[in-house]
């Protein structure tokens, strides 16, 4: 795997996003990469937690959305969500993990280097520089842990 960095990194990432265009491209236009299969190691700087309302909601959700056979898998699951920093993004920015803990919790906290692979969501501005990264559970995504 090829070594690409914007800037120096503690740990030295590496990125599957391999060839120097392709980083270049996500760096410039984020939204070209919308619904697209990505990897990118990174840092967590804040694990968001879930409220008891929003676990509630979920677990109601989907208890009444498999009552009915309805598969609508949208707001259904409860998710670890963390931010992580990374050399491959503009400095100052983060992008939001979203790991459905139905495939197993990962061990995190602050400050923890990961390798991230899955699909990028991108959120448009104002509200955020970067998207998000969901699917990371097998067989397409994955989440490492690759320093605590």
């Amino acid at each position: 795997m090829l070594l690409i960095g914007v800037r120096k990194f503690l740990l030295q990432p590496r990125s599957l996003l391999e060839e120097t265009d392709q980083l270049r491209a996500f760096v410039a236009d984020p939204d070209s990469f919308h619904k697209r299969e990505m990897a990118i190691d990174g840092r967590v700087v804040h694990i968001l937690q879930n409220s008891f309302i929003e676990v509630l909601k979920r677990k109601l959700i989907h208890y009444f959305r498999t009552k009915t056979g309805n598969d609508d898998f949208r707001n259904r699951y409860i998710h670890q969500r963390f931010l992580i920093d990374s050399p491959y993004l503009k400095r100052g920015s983060a992008i939001l993990v979203e790991h459905n803990i139905n495939y197993g919790k990962v061990a995190l906290r602050k400050g923890s280097y990961v390798r991230v692979r899955g699909e990028y969501i991108h959120t448009p501005p104002p509200r955020r520089e970067y998207g998000r990264i969901h699917k990371t559970h097998e067989p397409a995504g994955g989440i490492q842990v690759l320093r605590r």
